[in-house]
Parts: C-alpha cells; sequence; structure tokens
C-alpha cells in the first residue's frame, strides 16, 4: 500500500468544495466550512461572472523548479489534515520547527508513474494534485488520484470540479479514485465528477477493509 494514499474530496457540505486525502492513518480528510465574502456594493451578477471565471484554473506539470511553491502549499494542506487527530495521536504533528513532513515527496519528480500538478486562476495559484499508480481496488490501475487541494478562497465555485475534470480527460487512461469511508462529501463530489466525466465507463466499488475502506471509483476508457 501505498504510504501516501490520503483521501479524495473534503468535508465541505458542497461537493464542489475540494481538498484531497491525508497522511495519517488510513485516508482523512480536510474540513472546509469557508464561506465566500463579496463586498456588500457587488451585485449578484457579477458575483456569479466572477465565479464562473474563477472556476475554470489551469493545470500543469509541477517541474523540479516549482518544488518549493508544492511544499509550501502542503504545509497548508497538511495542517487541514492535523484536525483529524486526536492531541496525543501521533498524526498531525509538526517537527521542533513547525513544519510538516510528507514522506517521499522527492519521488513525485524522480518516478515517471508520478505526476505533481499544479492549479492556477487568473494567474493566481489555486491548488495543486498528486498523481501516482497505487490501485486501492488492488486491480490494478494506470494512475489515481494521490492528492487534491484547492485553497479555500476557490472551494465552491466550481474550480475543483474543472480540475479533477481536466486531470483525468487530459490523461486517458484506466483511473482509481479513493474515498475514505467516513467521508461523504467527498463522496459526494467525486460521484458528480464522475457522473459528469464524459468517454470513460465507471464503477464505484466498496474496498477490501484492509488495503482500502472506502470506496473506490474505477474509471476505464470508453475506447479500451
Amino acid at each position: 500500500m501505498d504510504s501516501q494514499r490520503h483521501l479524495s474530496g473534503d468535508l465541505s457540505t458542497s461537493v464542489d468544495a475540494v481538498a484531497l486525502k491525508p497522511t495519517m492513518r488510513n485516508q482523512r480528510v480536510i474540513p472546509s466550512r469557508e464561506s465566500h465574502h463579496v463586498s456588500i456594493e457587488t451585485s449578484a451578477s457579477n458575483v456569479s461572472a466572477m465565479s464562473i471565471r474563477s472556476s475554470v484554473p489551469s493545470v500543469y506539470p509541477a517541474s523540479p523548479s516549482d518544488r518549493p511553491i508544492v511544499e509550501r502549499l502542503l504545509q497548508l494542506y497538511l495542517h487541514d489534515f492535523s484536525g483529524f487527530s486526536e492531541a496525543d495521536d501521533p498524526f498531525g504533528n509538526t517537527d521542533d520547527n513547525g513544519v510538516f513532513h510528507y514522506k517521499d515527496l522527492e519521488s513525485y519528480w524522480e518516478q515517471t508513474e508520478r505526476e505533481p500538478l499544479l492549479f492556477r486562476t487568473r494567474s493566481h495559484l489555486a491548488g495543486f494534485a498528486f498523481v501516482n499508480s497505487w490501485s486501492a481496488s488492488g486491480r490494478g490501475t494506470d494512475r489515481a488520484i494521490a492528492e487534491f487541494f484547492v485553497l479555500r478562497k476557490y472551494r465552491r465555485i466550481g474550480l475543483g470540479t474543472h480540475a479533477a475534470t481536466e486531470i483525468v480527460r487530459g490523461r486517458p487512461a484506466v483511473w482509481e479514485i479513493a474515498v475514505a469511508d467516513y467521508n461523504r462529501p467527498a463522496l459526494l463530489f467525486w460521484r458528480s465528477v464522475v457522473a459528469n466525466l464524459n468517454g470513460y465507463e465507471s464503477e464505484e466499488i466498496d474496498g477490501d477493509g484492509q488495503r482500502w475502506c472506502g470506496r473506490v471509483f474505477r474509471l476505464t476508457p470508453n475506447s479500451r
């Protein structure tokens, strides 16, 4: 089992707010209960237009020179996940310098089957994703969503859906997306993404309770 398997999705009440997977135990996810604050002078139509523009991110590979950016975003991501640990739990701790660590981060630039991605919207950083080939179902897969994170200000406007769709559709392959059993909001998010994903046959299966505790979305291109 991949030691870095976290969970695809987050605990927001919106199926469009995303922040995938933790370095803790057997998959946990970030609660995101944020709201967007809009000036009272901003009209409803302007809010809608702003949201539409913001919801279409560019998704691109993170180069080795981008690694410091990914590391800083990981600190936000892992801080959110630390809220799932009890005070006496070893998971969710920082080192003595106040830094969260992510095991084998360098592998995403060293192993060909792994890919680090960044999201931007209107030139601003909006999140990241890690893609690897770990199969939660045990049936084998070409690609899997390992981590997925969207900055809080960009949640609930469709950006996560656009990014997830672009990642999968832009890399035709057999995909797996694993969602922990306690994370129903993430389950709803990925069900929504998968239901609207053209070009793939999908199935939703139960994990075996050991390799994975939760649901697994398995996507196969129609051409196969």
